[in-house]
């Protein structure tokens, strides 16, 4: 953990140029997107070299991306479902097929 901890993830965005996704959940409550007046959530992507960067926010699931009610930490423990939610994978899945489709 403490080799994670100093880790800063906008330093290595910066230099990213391929396409990238960030997958939110709507009731994240441990990393907030916010937008701003341009749409854009106050994320370190924003300054990376990729040309595409897109965000999708899943509604009805959490920081893990299960689905969830509330999104708070503390009901972690008594979610029933613990798997990724299905409208996460299809977002994912529908990205990279129209991100692959535009390279062939």
């Amino acid at each position: 953990m403490q080799s994670v901890l100093p880790f800063d993830p906008a330093k290595t965005l910066e230099d990213v140029r391929q396409p990238m996704l960030f997958v939110h959940g709507a009731l994240d409550h441990e990393v907030v997107a916010r937008p701003t007046p341009n749409g854009w959530p106050r994320w370190p992507a924003r300054t990376s070299k990729s040309k595409s960067v897109e965000l999708v926010v899943v509604r009805g699931v959490n920081h893990l991306l299960t689905p969830a009610v509330t999104g708070e930490v503390s009901e972690y423990a008594s979610l029933d479902d613990r798997t990724v939610s299905k409208d996460v994978t299809e977002a994912v899945n529908g990205w990279l097929a129209k991100t692959f489709a535009a390279i062939r």
